[in-house]
């Protein structure tokens, strides 16, 4: 693998942490030795209780193209944001490497720290910032310690289009407003990759979207690689080109969606309302490859029936389906194909996950 085509790539990346648990219920508060029974509690469980290794980051393998936009999606605990702050350079691997760049996340951290612009929900990703100054003056504050000039920050300003909000509070900015300065800051670090960790969470759908849509721009026009982790479907839907699949700390899927799809198997759903059937649709169906079908007597007066398939080819078989009902006299009122999106594979990857494990 050429390390130069990659912006982000890791290796086994691994990350556990150790826990002890002792068996049976232990109620601390009611021990009879007083103050101190939190105390002698926890000692008894550091000497006693059984050691267990909880796994954050399970031998996960990512490559990451320059100027890719990449999703991560997963559950809570999944293991998103340890990947992210790994990537960071804010936390240690317990085992494998990452790079960034090329450069690696634990030797060549400052290399790393150059690099990337890193952040958080946008409760903590505002937190730089003085709200009773204004944007420009915090953004000149910034610019001091990253070293970056005055005509570095108006274009920045410019780019994102918020030039009109320099003179402003930074307090009395809208969530949104507030979010798109931050991201000023990294267009001032002129950074290559941009690592998000459901940078959206506290703001209004119309801040979140205008968000995403800055964060394409900057894919597109100006070549950065984008790593944003959420766990809403939507914001996967509406942002990425790629997406990762992850659950329990491991990467269970990677790629576009039409692939995953594809390995997956899953089925598209045909609707098909007719009347003028006066025949058992089922007989019918039986003929027909489907996974799943289901018939709906709507009107038995006019033969009126739904007919419902899952399919892996809505063509082939529509095209079928069809041409057989209309022979046989029925008049086709609707037709409605729906093609499995996001939101449908995220629920049949846990489905398969809780089934495997």
């Amino acid at each position: 693998m050429n390390m130069v085509e990659y912006s982000i790539r890791t290796e086994d990346l691994t990350k556990t942490y150790e826990q002890r648990i002792l068996k049976g219920y232990y109620d601390p508060g009611s021990m009879a030795l007083g103050s101190g029974g939190h105390f002698f509690y926890s000692l008894w469980k550091r000497l006693l209780g059984k050691k267990v290794v909880i796994y954050a980051l399970n031998r996960v393998n990512l490559a990451v193209r320059r100027g890719e936009l990449v999703c991560i999606l997963g559950p809570n605990g999944s293991g998103k944001t340890t990947l992210i702050k790994i990537l960071a350079g804010l936390l240690l691997p317990t085992a494998g490497r990452a790079w960034i760049m090329g450069n690696d996340v634990v030797k060549d951290r400052r290399e790393v720290v150059r690099a990337i612009t890193y952040i958080p929900s946008f409760v903590a990703s505002i937190a730089w910032a003085n709200p009773a100054a204004t944007v420009w003056t915090n953004l000149q504050r910034a610019g001091k310690l990253f070293g970056f000039s005055e005509e570095e920050i108006q274009e920045a300003l410019k780019l994102l289009d918020i030039h009109h909000l320099k003179d402003r509070i930074f307090g009395t900015l809208s969530s949104g407003q507030q979010a798109r300065v931050t991201i000023a800051l990294g267009l001032l670090k002129n950074a290559r990759v941009f690592l998000l960790d459901e940078p959206t969470m506290g703001l209004s759908p119309e801040a979140s979207k205008s968000i995403r849509e800055y964060l394409k721009k900057m894919g597109h026009e100006m070549g950065a690689t984008v790593l944003y982790a959420t766990n809403i479907v939507w914001e996967a839907m509406d942002f990425a080109e790629r997406v990762v699949f992850m659950d329990d700390g491991r990467i269970i899927a990677d790629g576009n969606l039409r692939d995953i799809i594809r390995k997956l198997g899953m089925p598209e759903v045909v609707t098909v309302e007719v009347y003028n059937i006066y025949f058992k649709p089922e007989n019918l169906l039986r003929e027909i490859e489907s996974f799943h079908y289901s018939v709906e007597c709507v009107n038995p007066g006019v033969g009126w029936y739904t007919i419902r398939l899952e399919v892996k080819d809505s063509g082939e078989v529509l095209s079928k389906l069809l041409s057989c009902l209309v022979n046989m006299g029925g008049k086709v009122r609707r037709v409605e194909v729906k093609q499995p999106d996001l939101v449908d594979t995220f629920i049949r990857l846990m489905q398969k996950r809780g089934v495997e494990s």
